[in-house]
Protein backbone atom coordinates (compact mmCIF):
# COMPACT_ATOMS: atom_id res chain seq x y z
CA UNK A 1 0.00 0.00 0.00
CA UNK A 2 1.30 3.39 -1.00
CA UNK A 3 1.58 6.00 1.84
CA UNK A 4 -0.67 8.35 -0.09
CA UNK A 5 -3.40 5.69 -0.07
CA UNK A 6 -3.48 5.24 3.74
CA UNK A 7 -6.71 5.98 5.48
CA UNK A 8 -6.68 9.30 7.19
CA UNK A 9 -8.10 9.34 10.73
CA UNK A 10 -11.30 11.19 11.43
CA UNK A 11 -10.58 14.78 12.45
CA UNK A 12 -11.29 15.56 16.09
CA UNK A 13 -13.86 18.31 16.18
CA UNK A 14 -14.13 18.69 19.91
CA UNK A 15 -11.90 18.18 22.91
CA UNK A 16 -12.80 16.71 26.24
CA UNK A 17 -12.46 19.51 28.74
CA UNK A 18 -12.13 18.05 32.23
CA UNK A 19 -10.31 20.25 34.67
CA UNK A 20 -9.14 23.81 34.95
CA UNK A 21 -8.18 26.15 32.14
CA UNK A 22 -4.47 26.87 32.49
CA UNK A 23 -4.77 30.61 31.98
CA UNK A 24 -7.05 30.87 35.03
CA UNK A 25 -5.27 28.25 37.15
CA UNK A 26 -3.44 29.51 40.21
CA UNK A 27 -1.08 27.39 42.28
CA UNK A 28 -3.64 27.37 45.08
CA UNK A 29 -6.39 26.07 42.76
CA UNK A 30 -4.07 23.43 41.29
CA UNK A 31 -3.10 22.24 44.78
CA UNK A 32 -6.76 21.97 45.81
CA UNK A 33 -7.69 20.07 42.63
CA UNK A 34 -4.82 17.62 43.09
CA UNK A 35 -5.67 17.07 46.76
CA UNK A 36 -9.33 16.48 45.95
CA UNK A 37 -8.32 13.73 43.50
CA UNK A 38 -5.94 12.01 45.92
CA UNK A 39 -6.91 8.90 47.80
CA UNK A 40 -8.02 10.01 51.26
CA UNK A 41 -6.83 6.71 52.76
CA UNK A 42 -3.14 7.49 52.34
CA UNK A 43 -1.02 5.59 54.77
CA UNK A 44 1.70 7.25 56.79
CA UNK A 45 5.26 6.12 56.47
CA UNK A 46 6.32 3.90 59.35
CA UNK A 47 9.01 6.32 60.56
CA UNK A 48 6.62 9.26 60.40
CA UNK A 49 4.02 7.39 62.42
CA UNK A 50 6.54 6.34 65.06
CA UNK A 51 7.88 9.91 65.25
CA UNK A 52 4.37 11.29 65.81
CA UNK A 53 3.62 8.64 68.44
CA UNK A 54 6.84 9.33 70.33
CA UNK A 55 6.12 13.09 70.25
CA UNK A 56 2.64 12.52 71.69
CA UNK A 57 4.08 10.24 74.41
CA UNK A 58 6.80 12.79 75.22
CA UNK A 59 4.31 15.62 75.74
CA UNK A 60 2.06 13.43 77.87
CA UNK A 61 4.87 12.01 80.02
CA UNK A 62 7.05 15.12 80.47
CA UNK A 63 4.58 17.99 80.25
CA UNK A 64 1.27 16.40 81.15
CA UNK A 65 -0.25 17.60 77.86
CA UNK A 66 -2.53 15.43 75.76
CA UNK A 67 -1.80 16.63 72.24
CA UNK A 68 -3.19 15.18 69.03
CA UNK A 69 -1.59 14.32 65.72
CA UNK A 70 -3.52 17.16 64.07
CA UNK A 71 -2.12 19.61 66.61
CA UNK A 72 1.45 18.50 65.78
CA UNK A 73 0.92 19.02 62.04
CA UNK A 74 -0.85 22.38 62.36
CA UNK A 75 1.66 23.75 64.88
CA UNK A 76 4.49 23.09 62.41
CA UNK A 77 2.78 25.29 59.80
CA UNK A 78 2.07 28.37 61.91
CA UNK A 79 3.05 31.63 60.26
CA UNK A 80 5.03 32.82 63.28
CA UNK A 81 7.48 29.91 62.84
CA UNK A 82 10.18 30.82 60.31
CA UNK A 83 10.16 28.75 57.11
CA UNK A 84 13.57 27.15 57.71
CA UNK A 85 12.48 26.00 61.20
CA UNK A 86 9.18 24.72 59.82
CA UNK A 87 11.06 22.79 57.12
CA UNK A 88 13.41 21.31 59.72
CA UNK A 89 10.47 20.21 61.91
CA UNK A 90 8.81 18.58 58.88
CA UNK A 91 12.05 16.73 58.07
CA UNK A 92 12.42 15.65 61.70
CA UNK A 93 8.84 14.33 61.74
CA UNK A 94 9.40 12.40 58.50
CA UNK A 95 12.90 11.19 59.42
CA UNK A 96 14.22 12.99 56.35
CA UNK A 97 17.15 14.92 57.85
CA UNK A 98 20.23 14.07 55.81
CA UNK A 99 22.56 12.69 58.42
CA UNK A 100 23.71 9.30 59.68
CA UNK A 101 22.12 6.47 57.75
CA UNK A 102 21.56 8.73 54.72
CA UNK A 103 25.31 8.58 54.05
CA UNK A 104 25.61 4.81 54.59
CA UNK A 105 24.71 4.02 50.95
CA UNK A 106 27.04 6.57 49.38
CA UNK A 107 30.36 4.72 48.97
CA UNK A 108 32.67 7.74 49.19
CA UNK A 109 30.74 9.26 52.11
CA UNK A 110 29.96 6.16 54.20
CA UNK A 111 32.30 7.40 56.95
CA UNK A 112 30.15 10.55 57.36
CA UNK A 113 27.35 8.52 58.94
CA UNK A 114 29.27 8.42 62.22
CA UNK A 115 29.40 11.10 64.87
CA UNK A 116 32.86 11.93 66.33
CA UNK A 117 31.80 9.82 69.35
CA UNK A 118 31.48 6.85 66.88
CA UNK A 119 27.69 6.52 67.21
CA UNK A 120 25.58 6.64 64.06
CA UNK A 121 24.29 10.18 63.73
CA UNK A 122 20.62 10.99 64.05
CA UNK A 123 18.90 14.24 64.91
CA UNK A 124 17.96 12.79 68.31
CA UNK A 125 21.56 11.77 68.96
CA UNK A 126 22.96 15.15 67.90
CA UNK A 127 20.44 17.21 69.89
CA UNK A 128 20.02 15.13 73.04
CA UNK A 129 22.37 12.16 73.46
CA UNK A 130 25.84 13.16 72.24
CA UNK A 131 28.18 14.79 74.72
CA UNK A 132 30.85 15.58 72.08
CA UNK A 133 29.51 19.02 71.23
CA UNK A 134 28.53 20.39 74.63
CA UNK A 135 24.82 19.60 74.50
CA UNK A 136 24.50 19.75 78.28
CA UNK A 137 25.71 23.37 78.26
CA UNK A 138 23.44 24.20 75.33
CA UNK A 139 20.31 22.75 76.95
CA UNK A 140 21.11 24.44 80.28
CA UNK A 141 20.85 27.77 78.45
CA UNK A 142 17.46 26.99 76.92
Amino acid sequence: MNPTEWEQPEPINHFINEGAALKSLSQNKAYRIINSKKDKKQTQRFLTKSSIESTIKYFKRNMGLAITEDKIWTSQRKKKIPKNISDFLWKMTHDAVKCGKFFANIPTWADKQFCPCQEIESPKHILFDCSEFGNTELWSLV
